[in-house]
């Protein structure tokens, strides 16, 4: 897997920020709040499940374009392991995941 420069990485965190609908959801990797990943993200984390949040993941739900769970972490680790905004991809939304784990 090739480096990223600090101006390709910044590029595509403010490319997210203008052209994606995004919510903070805990543990969630850029997922989009589509079907089953739902009631996933709303029970995967005890903030989740935290009712003001419960409803915010809800009505963020079943959008089209669809809106796309991220936390502060895997926001950064999505744009440095290539998350591409793929709505398509309910599992692995990453295409290039490190083989090894930093």
């Amino acid at each position: 897997m090739s480096k990223m420069t600090a101006k390709a990485f910044v590029d595509k965190a403010v490319d997210i920020a203008k052209n994606y609908k995004t919510l903070y959801v805990m543990g969630c990797f850029g997922a989009p709040l589509t079907g089953s990943n739902v009631s996933r993200y709303c029970n995967n984390h005890s903030y989740n499940k935290n009712a003001t949040r419960t409803a915010m993941i809800k009505a963020a739900a079943n959008q089209s374009p669809p809106v796309f769970g991220f936390d502060c972490v895997c926001l950064i680790k999505g744009i440095l392991w290539g998350w591409d905004g793929d709505a398509s991809r309910t599992s692995a939304l990453i295409p290039r995941l490190p083989n090894a784990p930093g």
